[in-house]
C-alpha cells in the first residue's frame, strides 16, 4: 500500500530543524557530511516509518543505498518526488546538473544563482563524502537494502552476492 506523505514536513520536523527543507540552500556545495550525514538520514528514516509505515521505510533505505552522490539539494528534491509518489521507489540515474537548484523566484533566486556559480567555480561541487554520509546509516539498517552488485564507490565495491568491500576489508553489508 502506498501512501502519499508531506516531505517537507518530514524535513523540517523530524530533523528538528537540523536540515533545510530548501533544496537551493545546499546548491552547488557537493556531497558534505555539513550538510547531510547518517544521523540526519536515521531521522528521515524515522519520519517516513512513522508516517507511512515499515514498506515505506525499507524503500526509503533502497533509496539512500542506491544514490551514486548524496549531495543534499539533489537529496532533498528526490526525498520530495520519493514522498509524492506514495514512497515507492524508482531507481534514476543523477548527474551534476541535478546538485543545482537556485530554488522559486522571491528575490532570494539571484543571489542563489551567484553563489552556485562561485561554488561550481571554486571546486566545491566536485567534493564527494557520500560513503562517509551513508554508511553507518546503512549498518544500522543492514539487511533491509539490495547493494547493487559490481557498485564501484570511491572507496568500495559491491560484489555479485552482494558482500560490501571498502578499501579490502569486508564490512558484510
Amino acid at each position: 500500500m502506498t501512501k502519499i506523505i508531506n516531505g517537507y514536513a518530514i524535513i523540517s520536523q523530524y530533523t528538528q530543524n537540523r536540515m533545510s527543507p530548501r533544496p537551493e540552500y545546499y546548491s552547488g556545495r557537493g556531497a558534505v557530511r555539513s550538510d547531510l550525514n547518517s544521523d540526519l538520514l536515521e531521522l528521515i528514516y524515522t519520519g517516513v516509518k512513522q508516517e507511512a509505515g515499515d514498506e515505506a521505510a525499507a524503500n526509503f533505505v533502497q533509496f539512500v543505498c542506491d544514490f551514486d552522490k548524496l549531495a543534499a539539494t539533489t537529496f532533498l528534491n528526490e526525498f520530495y518526488a520519493f514522498c509524492d509518489c506514495g514512497c515507492v521507489y524508482t531507481p534514476r540515474k543523477h548527474s551534476a546538473i541535478d546538485e543545482l537548484d537556485p530554488g522559486p523566484d522571491n528575490g532570494s533566486r539571484d543571489a542563489v544563482g551567484m553563489g552556485m556559480m562561485m561554488s561550481a567555480m571554486s571546486g566545491m561541487m566536485d567534493r564527494d563524502e557520500t560513503e562517509s554520509i551513508r554508511n553507518a546509516f546503512l549498518a544500522r539498517h543492514r539487511g533491509e537494502f539490495k547493494p547493487r552488485p559490481g557498485r564501484m564507490s570511491k572507496h568500495g565495491f559491491v560484489s555479485s552476492n552482494g558482500d560490501v568491500y571498502y578499501d579490502g576489508f569486508n564490512f558484510g553489508y
